[in-house]
Order: C-alpha cells, then structure tokens, then sequence
C-alpha cells in the first residue's frame, strides 16, 4: 500500500527538520561530544543512549518506498556536524536525497 494515492499529485519533495522533528532534542546539546553507535544503538560519550522518536526510522523508509517522492533535510543548527553524525549512526543517511544542515 502506499503512502499516497496513485491517483492526483503527489510530494515531489518531503523535508525534515531535525531538532525536535526526527528526534527529540537538539544537535547543540551533543556539541563537542564524542558519539558511538553500539548494537543499533547509538551514545554520547558519557556511554547515556541518545533516543530518537521511536516511529523516526518507520516513517522515513515508508516514504522513501513511495516512487517519485524524494526526502530532504534542511536544518539550522550551530552543529551541523552532530547532525550530520547522528543521521550516519542512527542510519538514516540512506533515507535522503538532499542534506542542507547549516549554522
């Protein structure tokens, strides 16, 4: 089944945020923190698990099946590069077509 209906238009493009959007926190509260994926499972450096919402993953496949619809993230945060990590450690990179994550 699909996410849209095969008749009538359609998302060409879906953008996400990512603080408090893909995940429930923000990229600057991990700044300057060493973070690691262990077990499908990814922690800052205080080895405390960083949790994402917990439909984020279902979502973002689910749409990413849909034929024609591309995903992009656009994001401002003075830590683009913790955004950039979590999505690579969570696994999510896969997902998008696009990563605009800017200070």
């Amino acid at each position: 089944e699909m996410v849209f209906p095969t008749t009538g238009p359609k998302p060409a493009l879906i953008v996400f945020d990512l603080d408090y959007t893909l995940w429930p926190f923000d990229c600057d509260d991990y700044y300057g923190s060493k973070l690691y994926e262990k077990n499908q499972k990814v922690f800052d450096e205080t080895h405390s698990r960083i949790i994402p919402f917990p439909q984020t993953e279902a979502v973002l496949k689910r749409i990413s099946e849909e034929p024609g619809v591309k995903l992009a993230v656009a994001s401002m945060t003075c830590s683009p590069k913790v955004g950039h990590k979590l999505l690579k450690l969570y696994g999510w990179d896969k997902y998008f077509d696009y990563l605009e994550i800017y200070p």
